[in-house]
């Protein structure tokens, strides 16, 4: 899986295989649409509508999807009776700009407390890290 994004105002492609090259498990890549329901699901698990007018839709998430500044990745596991798809990351970038922005994460409450959101957010980081060094992008501490 590719995606191609817009940052620092160049075209830059990204791809599932730097995460798995960087020692993480496989179990994290890069959103697909065929993803869409699980995220929206996870949202809708996870954050309460009530406090949250700006939660994640279908139409949302496909937007994002085929948008060239943000990046969806999703946790995968296998399991017998719990979603498959645990958790989401998601990150924008600015096209003319070297900077990103650390948007959301979640992960199902049933799939908690076994370090899933640790290993979304350090794939985030090691990604950034990787565009950092390539010159792509600032990171701001």
């Amino acid at each position: 899986m590719t995606k191609s994004i817009i940052m620092n105002g160049e075209a830059k492609t990204i791809f599932n295989e730097f995460l798995w090259e960087s020692g993480l498990d496989n179990s994290v890549r890069l959103a697909t649409m065929q993803d869409v329901e699980s995220i929206v699901h996870i949202e809708q698990k996870c954050f309460d509508v009530t406090k949250y007018d700006s939660l994640l839709d279908a139409p949302s998430v496909q937007k994002l999807l085929g948008k060239s500044n943000g990046v969806l990745i999703v946790y995968e596991q296998e399991h017998p009776t719990r979603p498959k798809i645990a958790g989401y990351a998601q990150v924008y970038f600015r096209k003319k700009s070297p900077t990103a922005r650390f948007f959301s994460l979640a992960v199902l409450p049933e799939w908690q407390g076994q370090g899933i959101a640790n290993l979304l957010f350090k794939s985030v980081e090691i990604r950034c890290s990787w565009w950092w060094i390539m010159g792509w992008l600032k990171i701001f501490w």
